[in-house]
């Protein structure tokens, strides 16, 4: 080794004994964790909410209102006409990823609003209306044998939400292109059958 190499080992190592853990920054990939558990409880709820509507497409679509559960294709005149296509609306949450919600819970005022909104558009053959705590209850009932999945998520984590039958998939993809956006909406999902 050289005198130029010697010295700059010998400096290196000065520096080295005089840095202590707190002098380090923390590595990028540590801060992405930490983000990652500030997130994954939306994740966590964005899940619910899905697995919350599968769960009532797989059942025949029987959604509960006022203690009652009645099947959505009890909304229609006819048998021959009974809608093919729903559309759900989840309302914002003090926990929903959609920035528009501003991490607030939509107001009385906003559901309403969306209500009339969506009684009006053409195609709707029925609106109806199923609070958080509605919406965790048939969580709690879809899933009873998943601990991991009811320790995740309470009551207001499984959004509010208005389930809206139309006849066709082109009458969805209006209901949703309608509303999306609105005050108090958080996401809008077509199902079909």
């Amino acid at each position: 080794m050289n005198a130029t190499e010697e010295r700059l080992r010998d400096a290196l190592k000065t520096v080295g004994d005089t840095i202590g853990p707190e002098d380090m920054p923390e590595p990028r990939f540590a801060a992405g964790r930490r983000r990652a558990r500030r997130i994954a409880p939306a994740v966590v709820a964005v899940a619910a909410c899905a697995a919350v509507v599968a769960g009532g497409a797989v059942v025949g679509g029987a959604f509960s209102s006022g203690g009652k559960v009645r099947p959505l294709t009890s909304m229609s005149a006819s048998p021959s006409t009974a809608p093919t296509t729903s559309v759900t609306v989840f309302l914002c949450t003090k926990a929903s990823p959609n920035a528009s919600c501003l991490h607030e819970k939509a107001t009385e005022p906003q559901k309403r609003a969306l209500r009339q909104a969506l009684e009006a558009l053409p195609g709707v053959s029925g609106v109806e209306y199923e609070s958080d705590g509605q919406a965790y209850e048939r969580f709690k009932r879809r899933f009873p044998d998943s601990e991991l999945f009811r320790r995740s998520a309470e009551v207001g984590d499984v959004p509010d939400s208005f389930r809206v039958v139309v006849g066709t998939r082109a009458e969805a993809a209006f209901v949703q292109k309608s509303v999306l956006g609105s005050p108090g909406v958080d996401t809008v999902i077509v199902e079909g059958r």
